[in-house]
């Protein structure tokens, strides 16, 4: 079972190669673009931590997303759906 959270107010959008992701304030979309399909959403249940974001990036190189909420800065690996707050040393270099 898969429960849908209101997604109707999207506050960024990042791509990679492989995903398309989707912010809103109650949960993260992402789309794989090499299935064609919508992945099942990442929701507070999930670690999702709600609120504005302020900073929403993919990396190309990996396929991570890179974002910044009031709560701190996170990254997400969709393939292995894995959500994590970030540690300054895991920030990705210019």
């Amino acid at each position: 079972r898969v429960v849908i959270p209101a997604m109707n107010a999207v506050q960024g959008v990042a791509v990679t190669p492989r995903y398309v992701f989707v912010a809103t304030s109650s949960a993260l979309g992402v789309f794989d673009r090499g299935f064609a399909r919508w992945l099942p959403p990442v929701t507070r249940r999930d670690g999702w931590p709600g609120g504005a974001v302020q900073l929403f990036v993919g990396d190309p190189t990996d396929d991570v997303l890179w974002f910044v909420t009031s709560s701190g800065m996170y990254r997400y690996r969709a393939v292995l759906n894995d959500l994590a707050r970030a540690n300054l040393a895991d920030q990705p270099r210019q």
